[in-house]
Formats: structure tokens, sequence, C-alpha cells
């Protein structure tokens, strides 16, 4: 072999050592894999709320949602940049879809998720907006609303209503889970107080 091919041949193959200690080396550094996504919920029942919980007559019948809500996803949207766009925080998701959290929420108070003989009652949920907005770098709130209806065994409606929040909030993160969490607790309290009252005229 010529002298020239010898060289050639021993710089390719101190090229190829040092590519494979480099992805050897390159292996040691590259993380194991993302960081695990913090779970956030609504947080356990407050001993000291206004409103106890109620063996009510009336189980949770359907629980849907519109557009993105289905998902897990903490959304906000900046209208002081591009109102139409729906962002996602990264790496924080609640627990449940937010609309079961609500659910959730009203188990606790009371209404229970599961129809028997004795339950003259159904009550529908639909949750159309879960978000935090935010205007400008310091200024934001959350916007909050649940469409309900109250019917009967047989289907039929006995009454309605859509309950809206929109509360001060801070832009950024911990102000979108405080927010969300205040505004999702207190439409739950606002929805079994409706429902008794209902039930009661």
């Amino acid at each position: 072999m010529r002298p020239h091919k010898q060289h050639v041949m021993a710089r390719c193959g101190a090229g190829v050592l040092v590519l494979v200690l480099l992805s050897l080396g390159a292996c040691s550094v590259i993380p194991d894999g993302l960081p695990a996504l913090a779970e956030h919920d609504l947080g356990p029942v407050a001993p000291d709320q206004s409103f106890q919980p109620r063996d009510l007559p009336v189980h949770l019948a359907r629980v849907t949602t519109a557009n993105d809500l289905a998902g897990t996803d903490i959304l906000y949207r900046r209208t002081d940049r591009d109102p139409t766009q729906v962002h996602r925080y990264a790496q924080h998701v609640w627990r449940v879809a937010p609309v079961l959290l609500i659910a959730d929420r009203l188990s606790q108070l009371g209404l229970s998720a599961r129809a028997t003989a004795e339950t003259p009652y159904q009550l529908v949920l639909r949750l159309v907006n879960f978000e935090q907005v935010i205007t400008s770098p310091t200024d934001a709130h959350v916007n909050v609303r649940v469409d309900a209806q109250l019917r009967n065994a047989q289907g039929a409606l006995v009454a309605s209503y859509r309950f809206i929040d929109r509360s001060p909030a801070t832009a950024d993160l911990a102000g979108a889970l405080s927010g969300l969490t205040t505004a999702a607790r207190r439409q739950a309290d606002n929805i079994n107080q409706w429902v008794f009252d209902a039930l009661a005229r």
C-alpha cells in the first residue's frame, strides 16, 4: 500500500474514532427525558365554605366542553398581541379536564354523579370558557363560563342559567392557577346554590 493511502486511511480512522468518542460524550450530557408535568387541581373543600354539602335529589347527567377545553392544558391568550391565538403554559396541566374538576367539586358539595330510581332531577353542564386573558404585561383576568341546565327525570327543562366569572388575576402562571382555581370553586358553589334554590321553588 502506498504511503499516501496509508496516511489517508490513518487520518480517516482517527476521524471515526473522534466521532465515536464525541457521540459517547454527547450521550452522557443529554438528559434522560423531559421534566415531569406538574399537575394541578382545585384543592380540598375548605371547612369554612359558605355552602355546606347537601344531599340533593340531583345527579350530574352530562358534562361537555367547547373548543380546546376537553384537554388538560392551562390556557391563556394575549389580547394585547393577538387575541385570536390561544396559548398553553408549558410543563403545567390540570389533573383532569377543567369541567371534570368542577364536576368533582360539585360532588364534594352533595351532587351525585350516579342516578338511582329516587333521583328525579339531572344536571347538565357545558364549560364554554376556562382561560386566563392577559391584556397587558401587568394586567390580566380569568374568563370562566359554565352553562347549566336542570332537567327532570323525563328530560324536560326545569331551569337554566349561564354562570360567568371575570375576576382579576396576575399576568403569569401563578395568576392563571390561582385565578382559575378560585373561579372554578366559586362557580361550583354558585351552581350548587342555584340547584338548591331551583328545587325549593
